[in-house]
């Protein structure tokens, strides 16, 4: 796929998956919109991402606050007018113990991340992509990429 010019809106861009699919985007001249929980590191991160050729804008945000995420939604609206790829990623791991000893607020921090997280991404960057393949029908819906933690994910059938 060419995505040159593309704006790709990546969650969890810090490290890991999410930051090597940023600079991979970044190569593919790709505009980044990360969305990282915490500030550390975000400088470097975006400087790497330009020095692959792409552009990068840091969003602070919490994936289980609805208003967090129509923020990023938003700011990335604003900045560039469209999302093009939506790369779902932020994820946390929980620490490995039997279930009868596991800490149920470790439990609900995995949750709410691995799973409210996805779906508050979803529940406010889907209308936004169904609402531009229905105005840009020569670019196709399914043709864009979207994933989340621990499971590939494929854009709906195109919408009428």
């Amino acid at each position: 796929m060419d995505f040159k010019g593309k704006v790709a809106l990546i969650t969890g861009a810090g490290n890991g998956i999410g930051r090597a699919t940023a600079i991979g985007f970044a190569r593919q001249r790709c505009q980044n919109r990360r969305r990282r929980p915490r500030h550390r590191g975000r400088r470097g991160h975006c400087r790497v991402i330009r020095q692959q050729g792409g552009e990068a804008l840091f969003i602070a945000a919490d994936v289980t606050s609805s208003d967090d995420v129509q923020a990023y939604v938003k700011a990335t609206l604003d900045a560039y007018g469209t999302i093009d790829c939506f790369h779902n990623n932020a994820g946390i791991e929980g620490k490995i113990a039997p279930t009868a000893e596991y800490d149920e607020a470790v439990f609900d921090a995995v949750m709410g991340v691995n799973v409210k997280g996805v779906f508050l991404g979803l529940r406010h960057v889907l209308p936004v992509m169904i609402a531009q393949a229905r105005r840009h029908r020569q670019h196709r819906f399914g043709r864009r990429l979207m994933a989340s933690p621990g499971m590939p994910a494929t854009s709906p059938p195109n919408t009428r």
